[in-house]
């Protein structure tokens, strides 16, 4: 009996190892397949022919694997024979992959405060191993965002897509303020550039001069040049509550012992972060005084209705309004 036990024994270990692989295998092609399906997705919300170096760019792949994940999808019928068109049940696994994705980057940025330039990343791992339930939590829980932190829209539970709205900052005139709808958040390293300058979705900017190398923009009270490359990944809008005087600002915007009158929390903001600005009596029309910066100016406490508040610059960043002056009061 031990002869046959000790025969057994690397059987059983050879077939949980064939196992493990077998199962190992079908995550990882699954995972494959699940990102050409977003990215085909997302390249056709653009209007134009999607090419497979287009594909293969975007995922990491090579054209050959891009092939051969491609000829897996057409056999499951995602993916059309003709062209690279998804099917009707290929959109649809698309639309609940990037629904994953965008409601986990709102998710790492408003309840985590995970710095923007990681959140991609890591909704790029999370989004394959979410269930439907889990989705719809994390949805109800943030309060059913249209938008994710770059301005990208958030596919709803029903399939449909909010409209991204705005144009290129490039093709933005000289002197008109605007509001940043959506900042693309590919390549990492152009996210990273805008990131750094403290331009984001809501975010009030003015451009004051455009050359062939350079755009040069007025952004929360601060002078910053951008090159063209870089704009064109911003896209902006009008804003609805501007002025030639008092132009939009964001609470992060004003320098210790300026005072801002609030006009709205960014329509971005949803879920336990914005519930708890309103709790604090950031409403509009109040008047927010900044007190005291903190440490690398990443923490401020505000004065707001008589009482200290203390707020994240990125959440500060979600506040807007317009700059007055004490003495009016």
């Amino acid at each position: 009996m031990k002869e046959l036990l000790f025969l057994a024994t690397p059987v059983l270990l050879a077939l949980c190892v064939a196992r493990w692989l077998l199962v190992s295998r079908r995550s990882r092609e699954r995972v494959e397949e699940e990102d050409v399906l977003k990215r085909l997705f997302v390249l056709g919300q653009s209007g134009l022919h999607v090419h497979l170096n287009e594909v293969a760019g975007a995922t990491g792949f090579t054209p050959e694997q891009t092939m051969k994940i491609l000829k897996r999808l057409q056999a499951g019928e995602k993916v059309s024979c003709a062209g690279l068109a998804l099917t009707d049940s290929g959109e649809k696994d698309a639309k609940k992959l990037l629904r994953a994705h965008r409601l986990m980057e709102r998710y790492l940025a408003d309840e985590a405060h995970m710095p923007l330039p990681l959140i991609h990343q890591a909704a790029e791992v999370a989004e394959h191993y979410m269930t439907p339930d889990q989705i719809d939590d994390l949805d109800d829980r943030l309060g059913h965002p249209q938008f994710d932190p770059h301005g990208d829209p958030i596919p709803s539970e029903d399939g449909s897509v909010p409209v991204l709205k705005g144009v290129s900052l490039v093709q933005w005139p000289i002197n008109r303020s605007a509001r940043v709808t959506h900042v693309e958040d590919e390549p990492a390293v152009a996210f990273q550039a805008i990131a750094a300058l403290d331009i984001r979705p809501e975010s009030f900017l003015r451009v004051l001069e455009t050359h062939p190398d350079r755009i040069v923009l007025e952004v929360g009270g601060r002078v910053c040049e951008l090159a063209p490359i870089l704009a064109s990944n911003i896209q902006v809008a009008d804003m609805e509550h501007s002025n030639e005087k008092n132009w939009g600002i964001s609470l992060a915007d004003i320098k210790e012992g300026q005072e801002m009158e609030i006009e709205e929390i960014a329509p971005s903001c949803q879920g336990y972060t914005r519930r708890r600005m309103l709790d604090l009596g950031l409403t509009r029309g109040a008047h927010v005084r900044l007190a005291l910066s903190g440490w690398a100016d990443a923490t401020r406490a505000y004065e707001v209705r008589g009482t200290l508040v203390s707020l994240r610059k990125e959440q500060a960043a979600q506040i807007l309004g317009r700059h007055i002056s004490r003495r009016g009061k």
